[in-house]
């Protein structure tokens, strides 16, 4: 609190040498016993409490705070403390102390860690040790004056502790003879500083958190001041940090990054961000709707006790307040996995009177597409991402809710209202939209992060987190995955080797039940139909079901049903990995394995990886309605290529692909030049390249560019056992379209008595066998 001489020491840099300098040399033994120089006197009127007095101050370069009081102070002031209370008695008037930072006691003694010589007229970096310091600290390297006519002039540098303890400091010799520093001299000092106070001297700026800056992010970042060790502990614990995959550089860049972005890293669930750039707005179909009232249910004295806790704790956290509204929903309290409880509101009848709010979702097909290529992965998550974005004054009555502690409104977007999602949708695309694909994936709260190696994420990580703070959300980290070789998205698992269904997720099915209503059956056909890019022949497989499922049809459950509910869990408890496709102007081509049988088409499209090897990208399957199954073979086979062209229309379009079919009739979509009916329309419309899009499905696939190449059945099988069954229904008996392919008069009429009779081939056969 004070120096040993009767003075007051001051630091020159804050004072801007507007002080009077000394005429002779003076020296000043400071707290600790150090030696100072006295570089001048500054005379200042200070006032404290009712007292105001002029007072000398002594100046130093060296001195670990703005300002020192010494005892000739105190005295002056008739200073008395009190620490007990945090006050002191200034001439009889009481006045607060402020504890400010820790002062000298943040000065560390910095010894050299070698032996170096200084050649003279020189500045040479000294490897050295900082004493009882923690790693990743930041603080100014100042100079230990080691005597009064000393030629070492030690620079004075904003730096970081590293791991090791270690700095670098810079040392003059202005002398005309070497000096040498033995190991373990103490050649300077260094002053710890808050991590804040070295933050708000970073000269970052919004322009180097661009894409265009991502390469030469990473090492601006690597130049940021470390955190606290307790702060990097904090850190290193509350996020899910994949601290194996990282060098130790790497490390202690990611925790600068952290440190630089502390502010928007939620310390509990109750510290929320708040953001500016939305604010949700709720509107009536019908402007004149009479407000709906209903009166809150009665709850057991558990759950009162639960909603006094709750309630008390959002009023704090200034997400409800108190209201006199006209409208009223009622709360539910459901009981969550761990046994805990959550308050929700049923807004089922508010949500009638709404006035519907839409925006597009991102496709989550062109979102998987995307991450071609990355092998690094985070995923961030929002702390009550609701909770984050307010709710327009005007708005706020209709979500009003009662409960037995009184009656509250939403000051943020509450969960349950319809048009919640969409405004949410709205706010993250305006948020992220210069990084969208690019950067990162945002569905919702769901954030991730790709990147082709650490260093690009740690930049990538940075421009995501920059993105939010300009939004004033923050993230909660123990939610937060950081540098992950796979991560979860949207019930997926995205690692660097492709898509695969979340385990998690699929394993679940393996003890679902036997569905004894058409309820039960409805979902479980929505729950395996969004995994079914990875089940082949789903549409096929899941035919009974979802005709045992139709509206009219009575709910008898028989064998094949069971069949195929058991062939659907054992695919989606197995389901294979799918590659990513590369949609770059110089991507590897394309490969469309296109079959079709009596109930349906199958196809399975790949793409050559850079080995050369075929890898699966997607599965496909349709089943044909009543109409499309009495088309013969070679009608089905084109129709089939028809609807798989149409369902990878965005991998296939405008590059030139090949197409692998079984039926040696689609060798002559390129050839035949008299063709009627259908397969005159199905060869012009494919044929005809680039036609004006049209309507019909046919027509829309017009720009395609491919050639068809003819592979024999055994060679088949992943198309054809796609659009399988072990069933066979009967043709019709007129086919106008294998007559005119003269291939297939030979080959059918060739065809052994016992398999001509066998249908599919039946009908053809007839047909071929015409004059």
């Amino acid at each position: 609190m004070g120096a040993d001489v009767k003075a007051k020491l001051v630091a020159a840099d804050p004072v801007n040498n507007i002080f009077t300098p000394s005429a002779n040399k003076q020296r000043a033994t400071a707290f600790g016993g150090s030696q100072v120089d006295i570089l001048g006197s500054l005379r200042c009127e200070i006032n404290l409490g009712n007292t105001t007095k002029q007072h000398v101050f002594l100046v130093t370069a060296y001195c670990t705070t703005e300002a020192l009081l010494g005892m000739d102070f105190l005295r002056s002031f008739e200073m008395l403390l009190d620490f007990n209370s945090g006050r002191a008695l200034v001439a009889g008037v009481s006045v607060p102390v402020i504890e400010g930072d820790k002062g000298i006691f943040q000065l560390r003694r910095v010894m050299a860690a070698g032996t170096v010589e200084l050649p003279p007229h020189s500045e040479t970096l000294i490897p050295s040790r900082v004493l009882d310091s923690s790693p990743y600290t930041s603080g100014i390297v100042m100079s230990r004056i080691l005597g009064p006519e000393t030629e070492q002039l030690v620079a004075k540098t904003l730096d970081s502790v590293s791991d090791t303890n270690h700095i670098l400091v810079r040392v003059l010799n202005s002398g005309e003879q070497p000096i040498q520093i033995t190991r373990g001299q103490e050649i300077a000092s260094f002053q710890e500083l808050d991590s804040h106070e070295v933050i708000a001297q970073t000269t970052l700026k919004e322009s180097d958190f661009s894409l265009d800056n991502v390469a030469n992010l990473t090492s601006q970042l690597s130049k940021l001041p470390p955190p606290s060790r307790e702060l990097a502990k904090w850190l290193t614990t509350q996020f899910q940090l994949d601290q194996a995959k990282l060098s130790r550089g790497q490390l202690a860049t990611v925790l600068k990054l952290l440190n630089y972005f502390n502010s928007q890293i939620s310390r509990s669930n109750a510290d929320l961000g708040h953001t500016n750039l939305h604010e949700m707005g709720i509107e009536l179909i019908d402007p004149k709707a009479k407000p709906v009232a209903q009166p809150y249910r009665r709850t057991t004295p558990a759950q009162k006790e639960f909603l006094d806790q709750n309630i008390a704790q959002m009023l704090e956290q200034g997400v409800i307040e108190e209201c006199d509204s006209d409208w009223v929903s009622p709360i539910v309290l459901v009981k969550k996995k761990d046994g805990t409880q959550r308050l929700c509101i049923d807004y089922r009848a508010v949500n009638k009177l709404i006035k519907p709010c839409s925006f597009p979702l991102p496709l989550i097909e062109e979102s998987f597409d995307s991450l071609a290529g990355a092998t690094v992965f985070s995923s961030l998550d929002l702390t009550s991402a609701y909770w984050q974005v307010g709710i327009k004054e005007e708005a706020r009555d209709y979500t009003a809710f009662a409960c037995p502690q009184g009656t509250f409104r939403w000051k943020v977007v509450p969960f349950g209202i319809k048009t919640a999602p969409a405004n949410f949708a709205k706010l993250m695309h305006k948020v992220f939209r210069p990084l969208l694909m690019k950067v990162s994936l945002i569905y919702l709260d769901d954030i991730i992060i790709k990147a082709v190696n650490n260093d690009q994420m740690i930049a990538h990580l940075a421009l995501v987190l920059w993105q939010l703070r300009k939004a004033g959300l923050k993230i909660k980290p123990s939610k937060c995955e950081l540098f992950k070789d796979k991560v979860a998205f949207l019930g997926f698992v995205v690692s660097s080797r492709g898509i695969e269904a979340d385990p998690a997720k699929t394993q679940a099915v393996q003890d679902w039940p036997k569905p004894l209503s058409k309820k039960q059956l409805l979902s479980f056909l929505g729950f395996a139909n969004y995994y079914r890019k990875f089940v082949p022949r789903f549409s096929i497989i899941a035919t009974p079901l979802y005709a045992l499922a139709k509206k009219d049809a009575p709910f008898l459950w028989q064998p094949h049903h069971e069949r195929a509910f058991q062939e659907l869990k054992h695919s989606l408890c197995s389901p294979p990995i799918l590659a990513y496709p590369d949609l770059s102007a110089k991507g590897r081509e394309f490969i469309l394995d296109c079959d079709s049988s009596l109930d349906g088409t199958g196809g399975v499209l790949y793409q050559l990886g850079p080995d050369g090897q075929e890898q699966v990208i997607a599965y496909a399957s349709k089943k044909f309605n009543s109409s499309q199954r009495n088309y013969c073979a070679t009608m089905r086979e084109l129709l089939g290529l028809v609807l798989m062209l149409e369902h990878f229309r965005p991998y296939l379009l405008d590059k030139p692909f090949t197409v692998r079919v079984d039926a040696a009739a689609l060798k002559w979509l390129h050839s035949k030049k008299h063709a009627t009916g259908m397969l005159a329309q199905w060869l012009a419309t494919i044929e005809l390249y680039p036609l004006k899009v049209q309507q019909s499905t046919l027509e829309r696939i017009a720009e395609y560019d491919f050639t068809v190449q003819y592979r024999p059945g055994v060679d088949h099988v992943p198309a054809d056992a796609l659009s399988r069954l072990p069933k066979f229904r009967a043709d019709h008996f007129d086919c106008p379209t294998c007559s005119q392919i003269p291939e297939f008069k030979g080959k059918f009429l060739d065809q052994d008595p016992k398999h001509r009779r066998t249908p599919p081939l039946e009908n053809c056969v007839r047909c071929a066998s015409r004059p």
